[in-house]
């Protein structure tokens, strides 16, 4: 499945919608995330509920994990 931030990218909406549209006009926005938690608990947040952050805990071994948790 690809990953929804792609939709970031003008050049994969732009394929991604093909032919199936005429004119097409986007608009860069930066959005601030702002969690009501702190920056560890974000890390946790993505380590169980986002793939990709997931996955990469899932690859390395305890010690690994922790290194990546503290370098997040």
């Amino acid at each position: 499945m690809p990953s929804p931030l792609l939709w970031g990218d003008e050049g994969v909406v732009k394929n991604r919608f093909g032919n199936g549209v005429s004119d097409l006009k986007l608009t860069k926005r930066f959005y601030t995330f702002d969690y009501p938690f702190p920056p560890r608990d974000v890390v946790d947040l993505f380590r169980h509920y986002y793939g990709l952050t997931n996955r990469a805990f899932a690859s390395l071994d305890d010690a690994g994990q922790q290194r990546l948790h503290e370098e997040l």
